[in-house]
């Protein structure tokens, strides 16, 4: 049986006292990837990773979260590079280019969002493409790349509409891809990766699309939801990966000095207790810096 960690007993991966939990067998950190863990996602999207215990370097010393090798900016900077190459030898199929349009967003909008579609034709295509311009040790540096036994370049078969998960500085880092069959129990969503690749990570999304209105910010879940929200809206809206994710935000809002947020959870907040506990630990903790009202969708 699994238990919350706490300060007596901290998470032997990350070294804090909340948020994760443990059995007398496994860790299972919601914060640090060391690279020996299994990456698992939550019903809600959230990525965890799976420690047995001792396994990591960092078990037993309880290493603080700022002590954890980060992911190297090169990393970064070659996911960008490939990431946006791949937004230019892929298109986006007509079926997904009117889902995005019945969402609200009108054809200017899909473009310079520059959404894909991906299936299994196109993605032979992208292999060949991209093997046949960067070295294989870039693109074992991007997420949903990886080498089989034979040492071929091999990419995730997630397929659907590809949305863009971009940093502060408008790069390509991800890709999370809307899936157009889920089997049932399984999530929509996923991020384009493999687990024999680099990790995605969960990251921050922070939309491409201007917005009017520079004293308030908007968070919510997904990064499809904070485009449209942004377009729709003309109010900076930040996409956190998944509702325990709610941290990733606020390096952002202090940073940009903003004088209110706007805290727009799904409506399962009422009908799932995960959810509605995130969102009161989001709440708190968000109104210790700015002003906070809650939005519903």
């Amino acid at each position: 049986m699994f238990q919350k960690v706490s300060r007596q007993r901290p998470c032997e991966i990350c070294g804090k006292s909340d948020w994760c939990t443990y059995s007398n067998t496994y860790s299972l950190c919601r914060r640090t990837n060391t690279g020996h863990g299994k990456e698992k996602s939550d019903r809600n999207g959230d990525a965890y990773w799976v420690y047995r215990n001792g396994d990591s370097p960092a078990s037993n010393c309880h290493q603080s979260r700022s002590n954890v090798p980060k992911r190297p900016l090169k990393c970064i900077q070659a996911s960008s590079v490939v990431n946006q190459e791949i937004t230019q030898i892929l298109g986006l199929e007509k079926a997904h280019w009117g889902n995005l349009y019945n969402r609200g967003l009108r054809d200017e909008h899909i473009i310079q969002g520059e959404y894909r579609s991906i299936n299994p034709q196109t993605l032979n295509l992208l292999l060949g493409k991209l093997s046949g311009k960067y070295p294989v040790e870039t693109l074992l540096k991007v997420p949903g790349f990886w080498k089989d036994q034979d040492q071929k370049i091999r990419a995730s078969q997630i397929f659907g509409m590809m949305i863009p998960v971009r940093d502060v500085k408008g790069r390509i880092t991800a890709f999370k891809v809307r899936r157009d069959n889920v089997p049932q129990g399984e999530n929509r969503f996923l991020l384009f990766s493999h687990k024999n690749g680099v990790s995605a990570g969960n990251e921050l999304h922070i939309p491409i699309f201007s917005s009017e209105n520079h004293d308030v910010i908007r968070v919510t879940e997904g990064e499809l939801k904070a485009d449209i929200a942004t377009v729709l809206s003309s109010v900076k809206t930040i996409g956190i990966p998944g509702v325990s994710s709610w941290r990733s935000a606020i390096p952002f809002i202090k940073e940009y000095n903003y004088k209110r947020a706007l805290l727009a959870f799904d409506s399962d907040i009422y009908d799932n207790k995960n959810v509605a506990r995130a969102f009161v630990e989001a709440y708190e903790n968000l109104k210790k810096i700015i002003k906070v009202e809650i939005e519903k969708w």
